[in-house]
């Protein structure tokens, strides 16, 4: 077994898709938007990162994702 140190990302785009132009993501349905910083935030918890801070998400969405991940 492993044992590490929590992992921090202080630069990330949780709510973007990876397209290298982010703003073709205000396109999107909102709803979209929202299931793409749920889905990233799930592959940035199991690659080990426990800490990120968001760097900017369309409409505040990074906002509500943080309230639904405490709930």
């Amino acid at each position: 077994m492993t044992l590490m140190p929590e992992l921090i990302d202080a630069h990330v785009h949780i709510c973007f898709n990876g397209d290298p132009t982010p703003l073709t993501a205000l396109n999107y349905p909102p709803r979209l938007i929202q299931l793409f910083g749920a889905f990233n935030a799930m592959n940035t918890l199991e690659a080990g990162f426990t800490i990120v801070r968001d760097m900017g998400s369309p409409m505040g969405f990074a906002f509500a994702l943080k309230k639904g991940i405490e709930m």
